[in-house]
């Protein structure tokens, strides 16, 4: 499925309409989360970004206890609808 196309028959639109539409959302969300706002919609699900703490490995070629930086994450959660929905069937 391609969600462009869907949009386009369930709405009459043209492709390169609903495409524009598409993207301008996804892009909206993804700012939105860039900046560190949540971002909830309704029946689907909320975007939130977090700092991940930094963590430590063993680098087996050195046999180093090395340490990668805390960084920037992307949390999806599903709405309870939707989980719902899908533990029905």
């Amino acid at each position: 499925f391609h969600i462009v196309q869907m949009v386009a028959e369930e709405h009459e639109l043209t492709h390169a309409k609903a495409d524009r539409i598409v993207k301008g959302i996804f892009d909206s969300v993804a700012e939105s989360v860039v900046n560190k706002e949540r971002v909830s919609i309704s029946g689907f699900g909320t975007f939130t970004s977090y700092t991940s703490k930094p963590r430590k490995y063993y680098d087996i070629p050195t046999g180093e206890i090395m340490t990668t930086p805390a960084r920037q994450r992307i949390k999806f959660s599903p709405s309870k609808a939707w989980k719902d929905s899908l533990n029905e069937t």
